[in-house]
């Protein structure tokens, strides 16, 4: 019986561990693509705070800064679920 029921369980096994490598691997994609702005609009403030200062954009350039890790945060969730699944 388990010579009969093992190919089959194995094929499922693989369709979704090929399943989960290609949905993990864009998840770890989306994630980098919301990761990037953050860093590089610390560096734009850090360099431009003087003027942001001047204008009084703080609590602008506070909200920009809390949408882009709120996007950050929708993409590295479900890869930290993901992960946690394995």
């Amino acid at each position: 019986v388990l010579l009969i029921v093992f190919p089959f369980l194995f094929f499922f096994y693989m369709q979704v561990f090929t399943y989960y490598i290609k949905s993990g691997r864009e998840l770890k994609r989306l994630d980098s693509i919301t990761y990037s702005p953050i860093f590089s609009a610390l560096t734009e403030t850090l360099n431009g705070v003087t003027t942001i200062r001047a204008y009084k954009l703080q609590e602008q350039q506070q909200n920009l800064n809390d949408d882009r890790i709120n996007d950050n945060a929708k993409a590295f969730h479900p890869m930290s679920t993901a992960q946690a699944w394995v």
